[in-house]
């Protein structure tokens, strides 16, 4: 299991009301990456993320859900406890060396993978974009928090860049 996120290089800021904030053409080199990692995989998402997403080709979408009521079942919809048995059976079949399940967002989602013991102990690696946003972006979710937790408890990281400058940062568990 992986995760995938992506956040402002200066204000680590990541979204606006349930939305990515930065505009399409200076996401658009992260957009690329985040489809490249993330096809034929599981994506888990949390509920409000799940609302804002487009429909995305060649994956399936897991959304936790944190209560029983309010939401309904499209079959694709788990608690946590649902979600952490059904991790446990996609990552111990899988191919040596290969990831089926990818946490993408939103912080609470991050949040819940790095701090339950059932989800985190399936946890090798990571990306972290750091989109070049404008400087009038506004945010009122930022990444701060779990950025702080991944980088003490990463092994160790590396920095590449993509083609228009985005620095990606890669984690290892």
């Amino acid at each position: 299991m992986f995760f995938i996120a992506a956040m402002d290089a200066n204000t680590q800021g990541m979204g606006f009301e349930g939305q990515l904030a930065w505009t399409r053409k200076e996401g658009a080199q992260d957009m690329q990456h985040f489809q490249a990692k993330t096809a034929g995989k599981n994506i888990v998402v949390g509920h409000t993320t799940a609302i804002g997403l487009p429909p995305l080709k060649n994956r399936y979408v897991m959304v936790l859900r944190h209560r029983e009521d309010g939401l309904s079942n499209n079959g694709n919809e788990y608690t946590l406890d649902e979600l952490c048995q059904a991790v446990e059976k996609m990552e111990t079949r899988v191919e040596d060396g290969k990831d089926s399940v990818v946490i993408c967002g939103g912080l609470a989602t991050y949040l819940l993978m790095m701090r339950e013991p059932r989800l985190r102990k399936h946890l090798t690696h990571g990306y972290i974009s750091h989109i070049n946003a404008t400087a009038t972006t506004q945010y009122d979710t930022y990444l701060t928090e779990f950025y702080d937790l991944v980088r003490q408890e990463a092994k160790y990281a590396t920095v590449t860049e993509l083609p228009d400058g985005t620095k990606v940062e890669t984690f290892v568990f």
